[in-house]
């Protein structure tokens, strides 16, 4: 063969490679533009019907190539797929949501039962890993400032999952959320989120209001009961960082609500909303909860506040300290007249972060360092066996089981504990009693 025939056949090959893909390529703009991607949804309820709000993402030609844009679209029906289906015909595209991985539901959606919100979600099989939170406010409003925000996608889903970090922190997925709703203790804890805005642009945005954000379904603000003793501070704040609209009518407002909304944050305090057969029972605060993540078999490092330390150097001191490592064990036992008991024992090791009071002394403070050991070790000792009892109490108060506590009795008692359920006529947290042994050390290198 002559190499005149090897490069006529090669530009055959190539001929023949180009009939095929060039149609493909050609295509590619075409199936962008019929197809609408999302990346997070919302929900809110609006009297009778709910409002669902979809972040998608416009690709924009760059240098670079193409950058992200995300802009929000929202559509109102009676149910969410009826709210979805004329988000769809309003765009006159198909939705592609394999890439949604939030979804923000406003508390009042919730209703009687979360299942009614979220059976589109679990049916809709193209729907993968969905991180969930709640919110007081408009989840509308809460993906309008993530999508005008200068951060990337995905710092909304690292906002919500924030506190996995901390000691108090949860991780909400869909997954878990049905977990805790069909299994026997039929409780399911979500991630909070909140808006808030500087004080000094309140009473700007007070004026600014109007009617539309009064319908969009949320109620008024409210702000998470106690602060957190662990002194750590809140996530950072997603802010807007521009006043875009978002691309809907229904959202697009007056210069005044847009310069409003870019003053607002986005904040995750580590609060979280406990759900008893799908329904809303109680929001617990940072402190609250955390009394129960001690209980729990994963923790990271985190800083717990001590107030009021006396001794011959404190005066009413503030010592914070950092935990450097945790080791528990838990053990459950039922007594021969029939109580359940938890015995939880901790061993922490601690170094001490920073001490604040009112008289500083140079000299005494160095001589502290050393001899205050037993006083700061006994309070963190306190602060633990309080807020595990507190913990506790509030279970039994509400009847709420995020310890798993049926499980764990049933799995090694089986009727033995179904019994003492049954006398007690299903509150099985009513007798349980909880023993609380910490050791800790400090770390002094």
């Amino acid at each position: 063969m002559t190499k005149k025939e090897i490069r006529k056949g090669y530009l055959a090959i190539l001929i023949v490679a180009l009939i095929i893909l060039l149609p493909i390529f050609i295509a590619l703009p075409q199936q962008a533009q019929d197809r609408t991607l999302i990346l997070a949804f919302g929900i809110d309820k609006m009297q009778e019907q709910y409002e669902v709000s979809a972040q998608i993402m416009v690709p924009e030609s760059s240098q670079s190539g193409y950058k992200e844009k995300r802009e929000v679209k929202s559509s109102v029906g009676k149910t969410i797929d009826q709210a979805i289906a004329s988000l769809q015909l309003n765009e006159g595209k198909d939705i592609g949501v394999a890439h949604a991985n939030i979804l923000i539901i406003n508390e009042q959606a919730i209703g009687e039962d979360i299942n009614s919100v979220l059976d589109y979600f679990i049916r809709n099989r193209d729907i993968g890993y969905l991180t969930i939170a709640t919110t007081p406010n408009s989840a509308k409003e809460m993906l309008e400032i993530s999508a005008n925000s200068s951060s990337d996608k995905d710092s909304l889903l690292r906002l919500i999952s924030y506190n996995n970090e901390n000691i108090f922190g949860t991780d909400s997925t869909l997954n878990k959320l049905l977990f805790g709703y069909y299994s026997p203790a039929q409780t399911s804890i979500i991630s909070r989120l909140q808006l808030s805005s500087s004080s000094s642009q309140s009473s700007s945005q007070a004026s600014t209001q109007n009617s539309t954000n009064e319908q969009s379904g949320s109620g008024e603000s409210q702000s998470s009961s106690g602060e957190s003793s662990s002194g750590q501070q809140s996530s950072q704040p997603m802010t807007a960082g521009n006043s875009q609209s978002s691309g809907s009518e229904q959202s697009s407002g007056s210069s005044g609500e847009q310069s409003s909304q870019s003053s607002k944050q986005i904040l995750n305090d580590g609060s979280i909303v406990v759900l008893k057969s799908g329904k809303v029972v109680v929001t617990l605060d940072p402190l609250q909860y955390r009394g129960f993540h001690w209980l729990m078999p994963t923790k990271s490092s985190s800083f717990i506040e001590l107030n009021n330390i006396n001794n011959e150097y404190f005066k009413d001191a503030t010592v914070v300290l950092d935990i450097i490592n945790s080791k528990e064990s838990i053990e459950y036992e039922i007594t021969s007249d029939n109580i359940p008991i938890i015995k939880f024992n901790t061993e922490l090791e601690y170094s001490i972060s920073s001490i604040q009071q009112s008289e500083y002394d140079a000299d005494i403070y160095a001589e502290s360092m050393n001899d205050s050991t037993d006083v700061i070790s006994k309070a963190l000792q306190n602060l633990i066996d309080s807020e595990v009892q507190g913990a506790i109490n509030l279970s039994k108060q509400y009847q709420i089981d995020i310890l798993n506590i049926y499980d764990k009795f049933h799995q090694k008692y089986g009727k033995k504990f179904d019994k003492i359920v049954q006398f007690n006529e299903g509150d099985y947290l009513r007798d349980v009693e909880v023993y609380v042994n910490v050791k800790v050390k400090e770390n002094k290198i």
